[in-house]
């Protein structure tokens, strides 16, 4: 079926501001999901923020239990998912009237805006591209506060100022959003600064949604304790990306018990499916499984990072999530290097070691005019250049804050890592002619 090109634009403006879709970059218009699997897992996907270990034993048991997943599909869910509410607040040690479940923080987004209705929302950049789309798609108007590189994109000096000037100049019952850990630096807002905006906006009758959908990895930074003491706290998180169901789509949101019974009585009845709650609920009561994850990425980004960091022409910015926000240091923003030093590794590990060989003519041969201009060019011919090898990453230019120099990759298996290390490697020097 051929749609009209406003139809198409607008389904190609709201993929292309997202990571993750396998779909998307790699199906060709191939209806059959049985062709379109093998093919997929053929790809590594470092674009979704995925929990590397993928889904715990225990919802693998459900998954392989074929009556149990047939009774799952086959019969309605609960009305309202009372037995996932019940299990998040053991989790999260609140009570069931600080919770509500939504199909996915995406999903929530919209609804919490919707129900709400502010005039103005103010949001902290870089940021998740849904915020600024639900104030449009709502008529809501947009207010941002840039933060910068230098700072790892983190909200604080005078970022930190300037935002708090941009509250004074909210009205009553209008919204900010902040992301900890951030999308896509995955730095953390501290508590105290937190609790700094919180009192400022109460006094102002201001929301702050804070959208910790990645604070799994790091829960002890969370600030759900504060949410019977600031009832204009809405926090945001998501089942998605530490518990890896993306295709589930699970979110949910912890606030006072005013804010929680707005939204549900706003809630339409079955939206959860029987499927998502239960994968859920056995996810949450696996602790083996959450303790292993924490450590196991924890590990595995560390690995990244060191790898990442013998790359001279990468900036990168660690954050406190899954994944690195990655710059690629250019000839427009860095002189700190030479087109015959972008890399040192030991000889010892690697056929080659460009940065003891230096001065050596075949090296500078080898790396040539188009080769500097080819890595000194956008980090979307990165993204391209990948996909050649069924590899996908998150391009970030189109962040606000962030320029065509910028790239996401997520924290995978450590087979899967080293595969895209030594695919970096051959973009830097082996292919001196790649795209």
């Amino acid at each position: 079926m051929k749609f009209e090109n406003n139809y198409d634009d607008s389904i190609n403006n709201m993929q292309n501001e997202h990571g993750g879709n396998l779909f998307k970059e790699f199906n060709k218009n191939d209806y059959d999901i049985f062709n379109f699997f093998n093919e997929a897992k053929k790809k590594i996907d470092f674009s979704a923020n995925i929990n590397p270990l993928g889904l715990s034993k225990n919802a693998l048991c459900i998954l392989k239990n074929t009556k149990l997943l047939k009774f799952l599909i086959e019969n309605y869910p609960e009305v309202y998912p009372e037995r996932l509410t019940n299990k998040l607040c053991d989790h999260h040690n609140v009570h069931n009237a600080n919770i509500t479940i939504g199909a996915g923080a995406t999903n929530l987004i919209y609804k919490i805006l919707s129900v709400f209705k502010p005039e103005n929302v103010l949001i902290a950049e870089p940021s998740f591209a849904e915020y600024k789309r639900a104030c449009s798609v709502l008529k809501i108007n947009t207010v941002h506060q840039s933060t910068c590189f230098e700072e790892e994109f983190k909200l604080i000096n005078n970022n930190l100022t300037e935002f708090i000037d941009k509250i004074k100049n909210l009205r009553k019952n209008d919204f900010i959003f902040i992301a900890s850990p951030s999308n896509p630096a995955g730095v953390i807002t501290s508590i105290s600064t937190i609790q700094e905006i919180l009192k400022l906006c109460r006094n102002k009758n201001i929301y702050l949604i804070l959208d910790e959908s990645f604070m799994d990895f790091k829960e002890e930074y969370s600030s759900k304790h504060l949410i019977e003491e600031f009832d204009n706290l809405i926090i945001l998180r998501s089942m998605t990306k530490f518990f890896a169901i993306p295709g589930e789509r699970l979110g949910y949101i912890l606030s006072c018990k005013k804010n929680i019974l707005k939204i549900i009585n706003t809630a339409v009845p079955w939206g959860i499916s029987g499927l998502a709650s239960a994968l859920s609920i056995s996810s949450l009561s696996d602790k083996k499984y959450i303790k292993d994850t924490v450590q196991y990425v924890n590990k595995l980004k560390e690995e990244m990072y060191n790898e990442l960091l013998k790359f001279k022409i990468f900036k990168i910015i660690y954050g406190e999530a899954n994944f690195l926000l990655i710059k690629i240091k250019t000839e427009n923003n860095s002189n700190s290097y030479q087109s015959c030093n972008y890399y040192n590794y030991n000889q010892n590990n690697y056929n080659y070691d460009v940065h003891n060989t230096c001065h050596s003519d075949n090296i500078v041969n080898k790396i040539n005019s188009e080769t500097y201009q080819n890595i000194s060019d956008s980090a979307l011919n990165l993204k391209n250049y990948l996909l050649n090898s069924d590899i996908l990453i998150r391009y970030a230019g189109n962040y606000n804050c962030l320029d065509d120099s910028f790239f996401r990759i997520a924290i995978k298996k450590r087979g899967e890592n080293k595969i895209l290390i030594d695919k970096l490697k051959k973009y830097v020097y082996i292919n001196p002619t790649s795209p």
